[in-house]
């Protein structure tokens, strides 16, 4: 059924060719046979005539034959036997006119029974195209409409789809710049923390930082030998505990020595050396996150104890020794103006510049 046009038509007029076929070979038998029985008639009137003319014929040979008498008898009975004759022959003759119009009624009903049913089947033929031509075109119609809808269709999924893509590629876009935006303003601000932290870093407290931290370490503890002017500076700071020291290292860590940079800037206070003891489990917490702050039994909130004499913070140290019996005391920056006993509110004013170890 998925035809052109043209060929819809070519093969209805080939359908209607064939529907017509059978019809037109009944008409022509039907014609066949009406032109045989006129054909028959007129051999039959032909022969009737021949009859007619025969018997005549005879009549008049059997007249001459015959004496003519004028005797008035004989004249009636001869008139009356012709009379009798021509009665005959006309009822004959009448008989065969009435057959003849019989059968010339019957043809003319035969024949209008004929264009009847020619008439009917070429209504039906007619009607059966019609209705075939009106399926085609309704199945041609519902194939256009369908191939419009999915025309259609395609045309808005396309279009969603086109949609979706720009909005895709759009909110893409946007965070990739948001997200070029923060590594830039991140770039920056590691460039401008990095450059503060070298320039406190290059100096490091006491100048005695000698090499960065490995990669991945926040923090490092740098042993200094008995001979160094600073292992001898923290000694005598030191010595008012009379305790043995077993060793002292300075702590290296770039975040916190930062940290406080920041806060000595920011603050008034001036800067001091005080001691804190700790036992040994807390010494690599605070070499890595610095000082915490603890609830004040005094009712001052939380604070950092620190004190100027280190035979203060003994007891603190002796709290925690470790395996060995060795304590552990800080030799911290702290920003105060207390004398003996200082107290902070954040580690951020603390940095743990030494660790003793003692016995």
């Amino acid at each position: 059924l998925q035809l052109p046009h043209q060929e819809q038509q070519e093969q209805g007029q080939q359908l209607q060719t064939e529907l017509a076929q059978p019809q037109l070979q009944q008409e022509e038998e039907h014609q066949e046979q009406i032109e045989q029985k006129k054909q028959q008639d007129k051999e039959k009137e032909e022969e009737t005539q021949q009859q007619q003319q025969q018997q005549q014929q005879q009549q008049q040979q059997q007249q001459q034959q015959q004496p003519y008498k004028y005797h008035p008898y004989t004249q009636y009975n001869i008139n009356t036997t012709i009379t009798q004759e021509q009665l005959e022959t006309d009822a004959l003759i009448a008989q065969l006119l009435q057959e003849q119009m019989q059968q010339e009624d019957q043809e003319a009903e035969l024949k209008r029974q004929l264009e009847e049913e020619l008439t009917l089947k070429l209504i039906k033929t007619e009607e059966q195209e019609r209705m075939t031509l009106e399926m085609l075109n309704k199945e041609e119609q519902e194939k256009r409409e369908q191939r419009e809808k999915q025309e259609q269709l395609s045309l808005q999924l396309a279009k969603e789809l086109q949609e979706k893509e720009m909005k895709t590629t759009k909110r893409i876009e946007e965070e990739l710049n948001e997200m070029f935006a923060t590594d830039v303003a991140l770039a920056w601000e590691l460039q401008v923390m990095e450059q503060e932290s070298n320039r406190y870093v290059e100096k490091g407290p006491g100048g005695y930082w000698k090499q960065p931290l490995p990669h991945g370490k926040m923090f490092q503890r740098v042993r200094l030998s008995p001979s160094d002017k600073t292992y001898q500076k923290v000694q005598t700071m030191f010595s008012a505990c009379a305790r043995k020291i077993v060793w002292i290292e300075f702590v290296q860590n770039e975040t916190l020595w930062y940290t406080y940079q920041q806060a000595k800037n920011d603050c008034k206070h001036k800067e001091v050396y005080r001691f804190h003891g700790t036992p040994h489990t807390n010494i690599d917490g605070i070499s890595e996150k610095g000082f915490l702050t603890t609830k004040d039994v005094s009712g001052g909130g939380t604070t950092i104890w620190s004190a100027e004499n280190p035979a203060v913070s003994v007891g603190y140290a002796q709290k925690g020794p470790a395996p060995d019996g060795t304590h552990y005391m800080f030799l911290a920056k702290v920003l105060s103006d207390m004398q003996g006993v200082s107290t902070v509110k954040s580690g951020a004013l603390m940095y743990p510049e030494f660790l003793i170890a003692f016995k």
